[in-house]
């Protein structure tokens, strides 16, 4: 009875570890956008900001930037690019939490008073060789309008839940330098564009340091406090104005 307990056993365990196998690469990524989730930046026009993925067409727009098709395929412009990693860490991102995906939407919907519907998009994190590292889709159809209209000045930005072993496999990337960054996406009622999704850094621990005038005046305040809080301890009159 013993070897049939320990055959047993082993093929438990067998099967328990195909079963997680099987469970993890069903388990891909998501996107998910929200009306209340949105920015609001400074400067429009393109080149202003890392564009992945720019689409125009009437109607539906749909593209895509792969590693096969860096440039971009379907309605996709001539701002599309795949972008590397290395171009990622340029303008600060450092791991798969500070990427900033943001959705730029410019045009107000098609001539029956509809408003744009994101309808599909995709993440893709891919190795040197191009193998996919990590992707994330988005959940559901994502409504909404524009506002502050013009390239790279505004749009909604994208709520990212990636896997453990994914992020693990992204922040790879991050460590050797190596490897892209692509995106598919499908919009529907659209009437002119281009509409478009940028990145940038989401880090905010990178935030713009304060101007010198700011800090100086900022200073001058803290010096007058302490000088009432001294003259308050010994006693003496605050002088009046």
């Amino acid at each position: 009875m013993r070897p049939l307990k320990g055959k047993l056993i082993l093929s438990f365990l067998a099967f328990a570890v195909l079963s997680l196998g099987s469970a993890g690469a069903a388990n891909a990524g998501s996107i998910t956008f929200s009306t209340g989730n949105a920015i609001d930046l400074t400067g429009t026009g393109f080149g202003t900001r890392l564009t992945v993925l720019s689409l125009q067409n009437n109607g539906t727009e749909t593209g895509a930037t792969t590693f096969v098709a860096p440039l971009g395929t379907g309605d996709s412009t001539n701002q599309d690019s795949l972008l590397s990693i290395a171009a990622l860490q340029g303008i600060g991102v450092r791991s798969a939490s500070e990427v900033q995906l943001i959705y730029n939407l410019n045009q107000q919907g098609n001539a029956d008073g509809q408003i744009a519907n994101l309808t599909a998009a995709t993440a893709t994190f891919y190795d040197s060789a191009g193998g996919i590292v990590a992707t994330a889709s988005l959940t559901s159809t994502f409504t909404a309008a524009p506002f502050n209209q013009g390239n790279g000045g505004s749009g909604y930005i994208a709520t990212f839940n990636f896997t453990a072993e994914e992020l693990v496999a992204i922040n790879a990337l991050f460590a050797s330098g190596q490897g892209f960054f692509g995106l598919s996406a499908t919009i529907t009622n659209a009437n002119d564009g281009a509409d478009s999704f940028f990145v940038r850094d989401g880090d905010p621990s990178t935030a713009p340091i304060p101007e010198p005038a700011t800090m100086i005046l900022l200073g001058t305040g803290l010096a007058g406090v302490a000088a009432k809080v001294r003259k308050r301890r010994k006693g003496e009159p605050e002088e009046t104005v």
